[in-house]
Order: C-alpha cells, then structure tokens, then sequence
C-alpha cells in the first residue's frame, strides 16, 4: 500500500480526517488492514487502530470519537514543513520560536498551543513520531 501525504491542520484535521469523524469513517479513510486494541491506565479506557501498512497509530475515546493520530512513517505536513523529514533540532527551533510554552523533555516535545508532539532519536536528531490531538485529549 502506497503512503498518503497528510497536513496536520491544529485541532482540526489531519490530512482528509477529522477530529469530528468516528472510528468506522476514519478506518475508511486511512484504509488498508488494522490491528485494534485498548489501553487502560487509571481510569481512562483508549481504544487504538494500528495500520501496520502505513506505520499509523490512531487513538479513539470510548465512545469511539478521534483522539489522536500518531505517525511512525510517511509523509506529514505541518506549518508547511515535512516534519518527518527533517531534523529534529531544526523543528523543534522552528515550533519554539511560535509557541514559547513548548513542553520539552528528554523524549521529544509537545505544543499544547497546535496539538502536535514529536518524539526523537537523540543520538541520530532523527524525529521517531509526529503525533496530532484533539483539544482537551491531554486532559
């Protein structure tokens, strides 16, 4: 299966998807074969698709509503760059210089103001995931 482009719009869309669409249309618009499963931790039920063909993980609350969108792979859009290609330390400068209450720790980052997260590789400043949320998906 062929990898799609996707432009992360914050709290919006991502690519063709919306925070508005429920797990059925979403499968659909993703396509392909899909791994499901659910997270539990406290007292927060998270259901996921992973589409193995594409390297996406999608995070569903319980009532099956979009969460989050988390990309291993592919083509991904954002303030007009290709994050995925591009170094780490360069998207991150890039994300700060816009949004001074960046959430930065050992892992990657997360801008809470364009519900976006990036997760690195250190070693090789390589960006690992790029992962787009709902407003209050943190909360």
């Amino acid at each position: 299966m062929q990898n799609k482009t996707y432009e992360i719009i914050p709290y919006n869309s991502i690519g063709n998807i919306y925070f508005s669409d429920r797990r059925e249309m979403v499968r659909e618009k993703i396509g392909g074969k899909y791994i499901y499963g659910v997270n539990e931790f406290k007292n927060i039920v998270e259901l996921y698709d992973f589409f193995p063909d594409q390297d996406i993980k999608v995070a569903y609350d319980k009532n099956e509503c979009l969460g989050s969108i988390e990309f291993f792979k592919g083509t991904v859009f954002f303030l007009g760059m290709n994050v995925m290609s591009m170094p780490y330390l360069e998207v991150k400068r890039i994300i700060r210089s816009l949004d001074p209450d960046l959430d930065i720790n050992e892992d990657g980052f997360t801008s809470y103001k364009y519900g976006v997260g990036v997760a690195w590789d250190e070693e090789d400043n390589i960006i690992t995931s790029v992962i787009a949320f709902k407003k209050d998906y943190y909360n």
